[in-house]
């Protein structure tokens, strides 16, 4: 059963372990909860598809390639269409870049790619196989993404990483290379207990972590992943609380992998992207244009317009990082 199922049951039962005191209190709690269950039977989807019907991973393989087709999106109690007819070939291997204004469905996009959601019309694909007909689980070992709003979880620093693939058995030496992929090894020369350091103030000897060194850690969480089994990685916005100079240097290791995996990346610095394989922009819900760095610059399109707005503020001496209404 889901989380959210179970959390109700175990809630439930405890309540009515209560009434079996006859503490009125608990009959109430009890009551709230039991309803709330039965919200929830009435609002979750049907039962799930049996897993015989369901295609096996090994039809799938080791770095597949992923497509939208056709591809519409509205989030539910919206008619806005986020995604509207998307079309998108993520190819085996490479390092891909979207980017776009705000709202332009980026967050969306990478939410269909991780099985999150599922598209409101067309399909998404991994080698020709919709991921309706995959088990959603296999899937999503395979993926390993950064969200922007990402969990910290008050556990040590390298519990924090290991929770990248908690199904796989705990290996030091591939937590430590993951951090070393990341940047992430010279904040844990600060930490005072190293990777035994639990990441909150409210725990004893514990630490806390700035912004930026939280994102290389998410990060370091996502490339642990990487290294025990999933091959395409995700990073939305996942170092937009770094400086430049790390943040390049950072996409510069990501860069040295790809090949081995594939990463699809959302950034708002265009001078970081220009490392990808291949740069898409996402406007109005589609792509509007595709093509590397060099080949957009010279199409003279909306990409080439905001990559000159962001070279020209950063000639003037201010960060590249942009103000409401401006490329994110």
């Amino acid at each position: 059963m889901s989380a959210a199922v179970a959390t109700a049951v175990f809630a439930a039962g405890s309540a009515m372990f209560g009434y079996a005191g006859a503490d009125s209190r608990e009959v109430r709690g009890a009551l709230v909860v039991l309803k709330a269950l039965e919200r929830l039977r009435e609002e979750l989807p049907g039962t799930p598809a049996p897993a015989a019907a369901l295609t096996s991973p090994a039809k799938i393989s080791a770095l597949p390639l992923v497509r939208f087709e056709d591809v519409g999106f509205s989030y539910p109690g919206s008619e806005r269409k986020v995604l509207d007819g998307l079309d998108l070939e993520i190819r085996p291997g490479e390092l891909l870049a979207v980017v776009g204004l705000n709202g332009a469905g980026k967050s969306t996009l990478i939410k269909l790619l991780a099985g999150l959601y599922p598209p409101s019309s067309g399909r998404v694909t991994a080698d020709g196989t919709d991921l309706a007909d995959l088990d959603p689980a296999v899937w999503r070992e395979r993926v390993s993404v950064v969200f922007q709003d990402f969990v910290r979880y008050h556990l040590s620093a390298a519990d924090n990483v290991a929770l990248g693939n908690a199904a796989a058995p705990r290996d030091q030496a591939t937590i430590e290379a993951a951090a070393r992929d990341s940047g992430f090894t010279e904040v844990l020369d600060r930490l005072p207990e190293g990777w035994a350091t639990p990441l909150s103030r409210e725990r004893a000897g514990g630490a806390d972590l700035s912004g930026g060194q939280w994102q290389q850690l998410v990060l370091t969480r996502a490339l642990y992943a990487l290294r025990t089994g999933a091959k395409v990685l995700v990073l939305d916005e996942p170092t937009a609380h770094l400086d430049v100079g790390t943040e390049f240097d950072v996409f510069h290791r990501l860069a040295a992998r790809h090949g081995d995996a594939t990463v699809v990346l959302i950034s708002h610095r265009l001078s970081t992207v220009r490392q990808a394989d291949r740069i898409v922009l996402l406007r109005d819900g589609r792509i509007s244009e595709s093509g590397t760095h060099d080949e957009l610059v010279e199409l003279g399109g909306d990409y080439a317009e905001l990559f000159e707005i962001q070279a020209d503020r950063f000639k003037r001496g201010f960060d590249d990082r942009v103000e409401e209404g401006e490329l994110l």
